[in-house]
């Protein structure tokens, strides 16, 4: 049996002496062209005969076992990778930012905008849709054939009955561990922290902030639309106002406005008090005041007359005598003697 392999691997290299085939291999390092790459091969005889042979491209992507005639000239490329096709799914439904997924042959993609893609090849998938915000898909499973083109899918979602969400008030300016309270359509909810949480379903309320120790509230009243989603409300309670500024300023304010009436007060009180001796001084001394009447078996007193001012004296013309001097003024009347 050696001899025979022998005789025929002789064989072999007689008809071809020098089988170099150019074998053109589209492989990782080849250019993206995929154009021809020669490559040295292995040929092996053909049982068809001695003109044909097989060949191989050991190491390679892949290899052609086609019968060539050895005068033949073979390029060989590698299997293609199959071809992908973007598989899309599209929400219908959800409010802005939800997160919704996809889980497409047990592969899952995760999404808060309004579609999601994948890449696939040629086949047939099963795909599930569900979200996590309340609310659920109208066809939540569903399947899809993908056949050399892009295939897509809508999914439209549905809020869940009974669904609710929170209406958080967030409150400022208040002391701290002060009781403040929130009315939402008539209902009242009381806290002593920073927030107050209030459920309620889609729609639209009504709600009013009473003032506390005299903090006003802004917004005092409004009106929240709850919309597939929760809600954030800022109430900002103010101090009382003192002139129209907060309280330290208005009793500043208050204070240097009283100390300058007292001021003006007190110099319109010393302006009145002189004037008023001026003018005292100018009329000349009090009147005396009339009698009073004597009590019952009181010593009767006689209150004299005062005599009229003397007239001042008056100066001789220039070069006249002098005249008599004066004459003394005229002595009041003595009083009776009082009766036995």
């Amino acid at each position: 049996m050696r001899t025979v392999w022998a005789v025929l691997a002789v064989i072999v290299l007689l008809l071809v002496p020098a089988a170099t085939l150019d074998l053109a291999m589209g492989c990782a390092s080849a250019p993206a062209s995929l154009g021809p790459a020669p490559v040295r091969g292995a040929v092996a005889p053909n049982t068809q005969g001695p003109s044909h042979l097989y060949v191989f491209a050991p190491g390679k992507l892949g290899a052609s076992t086609a019968p060539v005639s050895t005068a033949d000239s073979v390029s060989i490329r590698p299997a293609q990778a199959p071809s992908v096709y973007p598989v899309t799914f599209r929400e219908t439904g959800l409010p802005t930012g939800a997160f919704w997924y996809v889980v497409l042959n047990g592969t899952a993609q995760y999404s808060t905008k309004a579609q999601i893609v994948f890449n696939e090849s040629n086949g047939a998938y099963r795909y599930l849709a569900a979200a996590v915000s309340g609310y659920s898909p109208v066809i939540p499973t569903g399947s899809l054939q993908v056949n050399n083109s892009p295939a897509s899918r809508t999914v439209t979602f549905v809020q869940n009955p009974g669904t609710t969400y929170t209406l958080t008030f967030l409150e400022t300016g208040l002391p701290k561990g002060t009781a403040w309270s929130v009315s939402v359509n008539g209902t009242l909810a009381f806290s002593t922290g920073t927030s107050i949480n209030v459920v309620e379903p889609n729609g639209s309320y009504d709600f009013g902030v009473p003032s506390v120790l005299s903090y006003s509230a802004t917004p005092a009243v409004g009106v929240i639309n709850v919309k597939n989603a929760g809600l954030t409300e800022q109430i900002r309670f103010s101090a009382p106002m003192v002139l129209g500024l907060p309280p330290a300023e208005g009793y500043f304010v208050a204070f240097i406005g009283l100390v300058v009436v007292l001021m003006i007060l007190g110099a319109l009180i010393f302006i009145f008090r002189r004037r008023r001796k001026r003018l005292a001084a100018a009329a000349g001394p009090a009147s005396v005041s009339p009698p009073r009447p004597a009590a019952p078996g009181a010593r009767p007193v006689q209150t004299l007359p005062r005599p009229p001012p003397a007239a001042p004296p008056r100066s001789p013309p220039p070069g006249a005598p002098p005249g008599p001097p004066p004459a003394p003024p005229p002595s009041p009347p003595s009083a009776p003697p009082p009766s036995k």
